[in-house]
């Protein structure tokens, strides 16, 4: 409707104006039809770019995929032909067979040293082929760091960098005085325990020490003359004992340890119990087997982890025992004295170190680089001259099988990729195909878009003269007056005026919203009266009219409500259904002649939870009906229809002022009503204070 336009014209091609004609004459479905099938014909577009863009980038992928597999097989001397995404639908075509060729060739070199791996391995996995190379080469690189990359040798290796000879000879003196001072420290302790001035006496001692410094004649202690000669010795003894009789045992074992961590290098004191207990013969076996037999990633080579384990049984049998760990609480004298063994096993680690260090380097070479002879019964894969491989020279041969492997095995591997692109390249394509000649099919209905306005556009011009005559009978005569309209193609919509006879203009240059929409109104009549005179009877006489007060402006309300009188009066009659919200603009038309019947409509809500239209002219339709029927039965349904139309009023009035007026809530019948409004008026709250809502109390 034209109230529904926020604006007429201000911009050339589909204004406002335009869409609101094309609606009018039923054509907008057509234009939106035709503008979407432009759409969904449109290469930029997403029904038909989308899928392209995907396609093209899993062909990218495809190609990729293709061109590894044929850099891969470069050193083989075979080659790959050119492809397309759709032969890998065919599981029995070229693809595939080529597919199937790579990985027989992989497995057969790989086949070669079967005899060397885990047995149930499935060689013809590329997967598994994969994982081969990777725990023969991690095996490289490993071995190649030799022992120096043992945590164990790394270990002792920075111990020997610690302690040098010199350091040696201050760790094993500072060891031999914290037995003296340990063995001092409990001696005193012993005495204190029987002397309980012990500790006094040796103060004493070393004052007069300090401040006489001769023979000691005169107690320290009161001055008087020292004449008992075996405290006279006691003392004497005490002045050449140190301040070591002047403390408690705890302090002396303090002292004791502070010395002897004085004398350990700083980088190996914190793990100076760790280094106590470590059997570094044990450890580094146990850092080899876990390096190399343990270890998951070597599982499948198990030629390799048996020579390794083999190998580890002849490894040298020099051993340096640990020291035993404590299995209780040590007190300050065996901490002590732990911490001294300690110390002196720190050298015997390094001692250890340069005894042995040399046989393990030798072992290690025999076993991972050069050979050694067979003296036992061994099951490893011997050389010529009955010489066991080495650990180096095993992982050569393997290596050497798995390279020739190797082409075959990427190559399978990038052909697996390219069958992966390919499919989805296929499908995508598919779907591009069909929605291309979905968007063939559809491209005449591009056309609608024009048809539709060619059609609006002859409607418009047959139907000039009947839109300005029915213009004269809805609005009031202007100086500029309706000459006719045309719908352009690209300027659209054109409403043609004159100020004088032979001079047009186009109207919506100059007209008000009011003047425009007045001519919309127009057309709207001209239309359906055309319509009804080709048609030669109305097979629908309804006009359904929302709000329609908000076109006009009051002044042109009266022509208007006398146009809809006409279309209820004339031969070809129809009915009119208005709704408005404007009780003014409904009493107007009461007064200008227009005739029907009224209702209130109300939207769904809590109070009825549906549309609800109260007309009270189907009361006395109804009370007619009854008296007709003259039946109890025709009385009660009466009564019922009554009810409800009072209580659905009653609940829309006090919706407001009760928090119970909801249909769910059965309670809120007549009564409650009534009472509520009883209330609200001797409350004297407007506007139901007034004397209207005490009778409607009484009627109630």
């Amino acid at each position: 409707m034209p109230s529904r336009m926020p604006r007429i014209r201000f911009e050339k091609g589909q204004t406002p104006l335009t869409r609101a004609v094309q609606s009018l004459t039923g054509l907008d479905d057509l234009v939106d039809i035709g503008a979407l099938v432009d759409g969904l014909c449109h290469k930029g577009r997403e029904y038909l770019s989308t899928h392209f863009k995907l396609f093209n980038q899993q062909k990218e992928l495809f190609d990729f995929a293709l061109s590894e597999a044929q850099r891969a097989l470069k050193p083989t001397g075979e080659t790959i032909q050119a492809f397309e995404p759709e032969d890998t639908e065919d599981a029995a075509g070229p693809f595939a067979t080529l597919g199937k060729h790579l990985r027989a060739g992989a497995t057969e070199l790989t086949q070669v040293i079967s005899e060397d791996l885990a047995i149930g391995l499935d060689l013809a996995s590329p997967r598994t082929q994969a994982d081969l190379a990777g725990a023969i080469s991690g095996a490289q690189e490993d071995l190649s760091g030799g022992l120096g990359e043992l945590t164990t040798w790394k270990l002792i290796s920075e111990v020997a960098t610690a302690l040098s000879g010199q350091i040696i000879a201050a760790l094993l003196g500072a060891a031999d005085q914290a037995d003296a001072a340990l063995a001092e420290a409990l001696q005193l302790d012993e005495r204190s325990q029987k002397d309980t001035r012990l500790q006094l006496k040796a103060l004493g001692a070393h004052w007069h020490e300090a401040h006489r410094g001769v023979e000691l004649i005169d107690c320290p202690l009161c001055d008087k003359p020292l004449e008992d000669g075996a405290l006279r010795n006691e003392i004497e003894s005490l002045r050449r004992a140190g301040d070591a009789a002047t403390r408690r045992l705890a302090d002396n074992l303090n002292a004791i340890e502070a010395r002897l961590n004085a004398a350990v290098p700083t980088t190996l004191e914190p793990r100076l119990g760790d280094l106590a207990a470590l059997a570094p013969r044990k450890s580094l076996i146990a850092d080899i087997e876990t390096r190399f037999v343990s270890r998951s990633r070597f599982k499948t080579l198990a030629t390799f982890t048996s020579l390794v384990a083999d190998a580890l049984r002849r490894v040298p049998s020099a051993e340096l025992e640990p020291l035993e760990p404590s299995t209780g609480q040590l007190d300050a004298t065996q901490r002590v004295q732990a911490r001294i063994a300690a110390v002196r096993r720190l050298v015997l680690l390094e001692q250890w170190r340069r005894d042995q260090a040399l046989a393990w380097e030798d072992w290690w070479a025999h076993a991972a680089v050069g050979a050694f002879t067979e003296d036992g019964e061994g099951q490893n894969r011997s050389n010529a001259g009955g010489r066991r491989e080495t650990f180096a020279q095993h992982l050569t041969r393997l290596f050497s099988a798995i390279r020739e492997a190797e082409p075959y095995r990427a190559a399978a591997d990038a052909l697996a990729r390219a069958w992966k692109y390919g499919r989805e390249a296929h499908r995508l394509q598919t779907i591009q195909e069909e929605r291309e000649a979905i968007a063939g099919q559809l491209a005449p209905l591009k056309t609608l878009g024009a048809l539709a306005d060619a059609q609006a556009r002859l409607a418009i011009e047959t139907l000039s003269d009947d839109i300005g005559a029915i213009l004269k009978r809805i609005h009031l005569t202007e100086r500029l007056a309706f000459k006719g309209a045309k719908l352009q193609r690209k300027a659209g919509l054109e409403v043609h005026a004159a100020f004088a006879a032979d001079f047009k203009i186009d109207a919506t240059l100059v007209a008000n919203t009011s003047w425009l929409r007045a001519v919309l109104w127009a057309f709207l009549f001209a239309l359906r009266q055309e319509a009804v005179k080709q048609l030669g009877t109305d097979p629908l006489p309804l006009l359904l009219l929302d709000d329609p007060q908000a076109t006009f402006d009051a002044e042109h309300r009266h022509r208007w409500a006398l146009e809809i009188i006409g279309l209820q009066t004339r031969s070809t009659s129809a009915q009119v259904i208005l709704v408005t919200h404007d009780e003014i603009f409904g009493e107007l038309l009461k007064i200008d002649g227009v005739k029907g019947r009224e209702a209130i409509i109300v939207s769904a809500g809590p109070e009825l939870a549906h549309v609800g239209i109260f007309e009270g002219a189907s009361l006395d339709r109804r009370w007619k009906k009854t008296k007709d029927e003259n039946t109890a039965a025709a009385g009660q349904d009466y009564i019922s229809a009554v009810r409800i139309y009072v209580e659905g009023l009653l609940r829309l009035m006090l919706r407001g002022h009760s928090a119970d007026v909801n249909w769910a809530s059965s309670g809120f019948v007549m009564g409650t009503a009534r009472d509520k409004v009883r209330e609200l008026h001797d409350a004297e709250l407007a506007p139901w204070d007034k004397a209207e809502f005490k009778r409607l109390v009484g009627q109630l």
